[in-house]
């Protein structure tokens, strides 16, 4: 009996263990938050492109058919991004004709208040460098 007795304490532990390590950690739906959702809609360049890329509050992000989560790491540099105060000066420029022909074009929504809309050329003055910063790091981040 004596041997039971043990072997009962032993299992009572071990469930103690697993109850105690499942409380930790957080859920998975916890995970990844971005601060607001983000859609960058990339237009253009020789072959035509027309996709979305779409980043929502739940760290989820969907482009093109594909679609994944943001890491912890990566929800929290997106994060770090969006508090750049430039992403919403950027909205408010006023970009004037690009110099450039067959690049591409974006209009990127920050929440439902911002909306930034840039061509990617290197040689248009004034560029949104925030937002492009944003849209560089999501598109690299979800790369397949």
């Amino acid at each position: 009996m004596g041997m039971l007795a043990g072997y009962g304490r032993l299992v009572a532990a071990s469930i103690g263990l697993l109850l105690v390590a499942g409380c930790g950690g957080g859920s998975p739906a916890a995970a990844s938050k971005v601060d607001q959702p983000v859609t960058v809609h990339r237009m253009g360049g020789l072959a035509g492109v027309d996709d979305k890329l779409s980043v929502a509050t739940s760290g989820e992000w969907t482009q093109d058919g594909r679609s994944g989560r943001l890491t912890d790491a990566q929800a929290a540099q997106v994060n770090q991004i969006l508090k750049d105060p430039r992403i919403a000066q950027e909205s408010k420029r006023q970009a004037g004709e690009s110099r450039c022909r067959d690049t591409f074009t974006f209009e990127v929504m920050v929440g439902d208040q911002i909306r930034v809309h840039y061509v990617d050329c290197p040689g248009d003055p004034d560029p949104p460098v925030a937002t492009m910063a944003l849209v560089e790091y999501l598109y690299g981040v979800t790369a397949g």
